[in-house]
C-alpha cells in the first residue's frame, strides 16, 4: 500500500516525459505590496500561473526578514488536495516551505491561475522595503518537468505605530453648585483622545472604574441622579476603544431637599445677597438651558443662522460672543424670549469659520445663570461642499457573466485622484480576501485585469477610497 502511494506521488511530480511542456509558468503573491502597522498580521497568498502547462505539483520555499516579520502559519489552498511535504517554518532563518500536489482519478491538472498556499505573518518592526520572495528552489512540476520561469516577490511596508498607551483626557466637567433635587443637569462634560473617546461615566467615588464596568455611555450624560441629599462630589471619566481610562475631573454640589420651603419669605436684603451669590456660583433656582442650536458643521454659503435655546421655565435670555459675561452686562437679548423658547437670527456668517455664543437666562423671580450655556458651530469651506456633492464612487465589470479562463476587467471612477484604493473580492465559500491596493489615475480612475480561475458561482467586490474613507457600491459578477 505504501509503495502504491509513493508511486502515485512520484507520477504527480515526475509525470510522463513524452508529454510536452513549456517553461513559462509564474509564481507570485496575490499582493505585490502590502502595508501594516507594527503588531498587525498580513496575509500573502502564493499563486501559480501555469502558462501553457498542466501542473500536478508545486514546491514552495519562501524567504523573509525575521527581524521584520514572523511567519505564523502556512496553509494549502483548496486547488490542491494533498501535502507532499508538511509545512516547515523557521523564524530564526526567515524561511517557510510547503510542497503540494493534486491527486485525482482520473488525473486532473492545474491549467488556470490558482492559489497554492496562504502565508500569515505578524509584523515585528518598522521597515519601508522588507521583501517576501520565492527561493530559486520554488518550482512547479508539469509531467515530470520543472516549468517556472518567473518568481515575483512581494514588498512589505511596516509602519512604526506605537500601541495606544495614552488615556483620554477629560477637558471640562461642570455641574450646578447646589440643587433642590436629586437629579441634576450636567452642564458640560467633554473629553479628548488621540484615537477617539468611546465611553463616558459618572461616579461618586474617586476609584478608577474598569473599562468593562457597566454604566459607560457612548455620549456624555446630560444628567445624574444622586441617591441622597448632602454635600456631594461627582467624578467624570472617559475611556477609549482599547480600554484606557482617563484620570477624573470632579465637581462638588450641595443637595438640599426642603419640602416645607415655598421659596418665599426672604427680605429685600436677603434677595440682594442671593442675587450677588448667583453671579459667582450657578444658582440651582436659575433656569435650566437646553437644546442649543445650531451645532456641528453647517454647509458653505450659510449667511445667517437661527440661534435658539429652550428653558425649563419662562425666562428672558441673552447671548454674547464673549464667555463669562454677567447676565446684566450682556447687551444681546434674544429677539423671541420671555417664555420657554428663545430665538434670534444672527447674520454675517462666513465660510470656513468657527462660531461660539454664550447664553445666560433669568426667570421671573430674578434667578440668573452664573455659568454660560455654550452654543458652537462651524461653517464648511466652499470647496468641501462641492466635494460632497460629487457623484458617488462607482465600480463596474466588463462582463456580468464570464467563463473560467477569460479576462475580467474591473473598473472604478470618481475616486480621489492619485490616491490608494483598497479592493475587496469575495471568496467562493463566503467572506472576502485581504484587500488588494491599487492607485488611481490623475482623474480618479483605476482598472484591474483578472484571469478568472474561481469556481462556478456568484461573486461580489467593492472598493474603499483610503483618502476619504468612502465605500463604493458592491458589484456582482457570475462565473459560469
Amino acid at each position: 500500500m505504501i509503495e502504491a502511494i509513493s508511486m502515485i506521488i512520484f507520477i504527480i511530480l515526475m509525470g510522463f516525459a513524452q508529454i510536452g511542456f513549456a517553461t513559462d509558468a509564474e509564481l507570485s503573491f496575490n499582493q505585490s505590496s502590502v502595508s501594516a502597522n507594527v503588531g498587525q498580521t498580513i496575509t500573502l497568498i502564493a499563486q501559480l500561473d501555469p502558462g501553457t502547462n498542466e501542473v500536478g505539483g508545486v514546491e514552495l520555499d519562501v524567504n523573509f526578514d525575521p527581524d521584520v516579520l514572523r511567519l505564523e502559519s502556512i496553509t494549502r489552498s483548496s486547488a490542491f488536495n494533498i501535502n507532499l511535504g508538511d509545512p516547515i517554518i523557521n523564524n530564526t532563518n526567515g524561511t517557510g516551505s510547503i510542497d503540494v500536489g493534486l491527486l485525482t482519478d482520473p488525473a486532473t491538472y492545474i491549467t488556470d491561475t490558482s492559489d497554492i498556499a496562504t502565508f500569515i505573518f505578524t509584523t515585528l518592526s518598522a521597515s519601508s522595503d522588507s521583501i517576501v520572495s520565492f527561493a530559486i528552489t520554488s518550482n512547479a512540476s508539469a509531467h515530470g518537468e520543472y516549468v517556472v520561469a518567473t518568481r515575483t516577490q512581494s514588498q512589505v511596508t511596516v509602519t512604526a505605530v506605537s500601541e495606544d498607551m495614552e488615556a483620554p483626557v477629560v477637558t471640562e466637567f461642570v455641574i450646578p453648585s447646589s440643587s433642590s433635587y436629586l437629579t441634576i443637569p450636567v452642564i458640560t462634560f467633554t473629553a479628548t483622545d488621540s484615537m477617539g473617546v468611546t465611553g463616558y461615566k459618572l461616579t461618586e467615588t474617586s476609584t478608577v472604574p474598569l473599562a468593562s464596568d457597566s454604566g459607560w455611555t457612548a455620549a456624555a450624560p446630560e444628567e445624574y441622579t444622586f441617591s441622597s441629599a448632602g454635600n456631594k462630589t461627582l467624578y467624570a471619566w472617559a475611556k477609549d476603544a482599547i480600554g484606557n481610562v482617563s484620570a477624573s475631573l470632579s465637581s462638588n454640589i450641595i443637595i438640599t431637599i426642603d419640602e416645607e420651603s415655598d421659596g418665599e419669605g426672604e427680605d429685600d436684603g436677603a434677595d440682594e445677597e442671593k442675587e450677588e451669590e448667583n453671579e459667582t456660583t450657578d444658582n440651582s433656582n436659575a433656569p435650566v438651558i437646553s437644546d442649543g442650536s445650531p451645532s456641528g458643521r453647517l454647509s458653505s454659503s450659510t449667511k445667517s443662522v437661527n440661534l435658539s435655546v429652550k428653558t425649563n421655565e419662562n425666562s428672558t435670555c441673552k447671548f454674547s460672543s464673549d464667555s463669562n459675561a454677567e447676565y446684566d452686562l450682556i447687551s444681546n437679548t434674544f429677539a423671541t424670549t420671555g417664555e420657554t423658547n428663545h430665538l434670534s437670527t444672527i447674520g454675517g456668517i462666513k465660510d470656513d469659520k468657527n462660531y461660539a455664543y454664550y447664553v445666560r437666562c433669568k426667570n421671573s423671580k430674578g434667578d440668573k445663570n452664573a455659568i454660560d450655556y455654550k452654543i458652537s458651530f462651524s461653517v464648511k469651506e466652499k470647496d468641501s461642499d462641492k466635494e460632497e456633492k460629487k457623484e458617488k464612487r462607482k465600480i463596474t465589470n466588463s462582463q456580468s457573466s464570464i467563463s473560467r479562463g477569460q479576462i475580467l476587467v474591473q473598473n472604478g471612477k470618481r475616486f480621489s485622484k492619485n490616491a490608494d484604493v483598497l479592493l475587496y473580492f469575495s471568496k467562493a465559500g463566503g467572506g472576502y480576501y485581504p484587500p488588494m491596493k491599487v492607485k488611481t489615475s490623475a482623474d480618479g480612475k483605476f482598472s484591474v485585469f483578472y484571469k478568472v480561475n474561481k469556481s462556478v458561482g456568484k461573486y461580489n467586490w467593492y472598493a474603499i477610497d483610503t483618502k476619504t474613507g468612502r465605500k463604493s457600491n458592491v458589484k456582482a459578477y457570475t462565473v459560469k
